[in-house]
């Protein structure tokens, strides 16, 4: 989540941390599916979902794309959002019971929601939590530990990589700004590509094939990291 607005606006104004207490609580939803519903293009995937999706499903990305998934143009890159299907603008995961087909599965913003992360705009920076006002319908929400509400493995490594791939994104938004059009699109398709279109490997750790992947980008793309440097002879 990009920090281009005022925390008093759309939060409660407080930022959190993984041990807080955090009034998000929600009963299981009993049965509400409101936050599955009328998303638009929100519901942002990153490669971590993607791998997620793989798992779930036992689909390749062809298929997960046909069937859930759209893609859109955002700050010049191409990045996959859940597809809301039907009068209804229902997330394609939702049962007829009116719950999450995939809930073990499911992706970062809707594990998160109603929270956000507002992350600290430098390469080795870290995030806070915040807790997005009025975006649960459900009235007398109960406080959750926010590591419990969050409910995934390997935490520290996943926070790693959320960090690692936000600096990638915002790094390449910028980036785009300095090249022709057909060149964004050269890029943007690449990325699209190597982080979403292209098989994970279901079951195997994400993170080393996440690694491995974002080597290859930052030279692609000619991105030189503080900790390293990188190759450009790929751009």
């Amino acid at each position: 989540m990009s920090n281009e607005f005022r925390l008093e606006d759309v939060t409660d104004g407080k930022q959190y941390g993984i041990h807080d207490m955090v009034r998000v609580g929600c009963g299981d939803c009993e049965g509400c599916s409101a936050c599955c519903r009328g998303m638009g293009t929100s519901i942002i995937l990153d490669p971590y979902d993607m791998w997620n999706l793989e798992r779930a499903l036992g689909e390749d990305t062809k298929a997960i794309f046909r069937d859930h998934l759209e893609k859109h143009i955002q700050n010049g890159l191409i990045l996959p959002n859940l597809k809301m299907a039907g009068k209804e603008e229902t997330c394609t995961f939702l049962n007829e019971e009116g719950r999450c087909s995939i809930h073990p599965f499911r992706t970062g913003l809707c594990r998160l929601y109603p929270l956000g992360r507002k992350y600290d705009e430098t390469e080795n920076g870290g995030f806070s939590y915040i807790l997005m006002r009025d975006a649960c319908q459900k009235k007398d929400l109960t406080k959750v530990k926010l590591k419990k509400w969050i409910d995934i493995d390997h935490l520290p490594e996943n926070d790693a990589y959320h960090i690692r791939w936000h600096w990638f994104v915002r790094t390449m938004e910028q980036k785009m700004l300095s090249f022709s059009v057909p060149e964004q699109m050269k890029l943007a398709e690449y990325i699209l590509k190597m982080f979403f279109e292209v098989p994970y490997r279901a079951e195997e750790s994400f993170y080393p094939q996440f690694e491995k992947r974002m080597s290859m980008a930052e030279r692609k793309c000619g991105i030189q990291r503080e900790r390293g440097t990188t190759d450009e002879s790929d751009t």
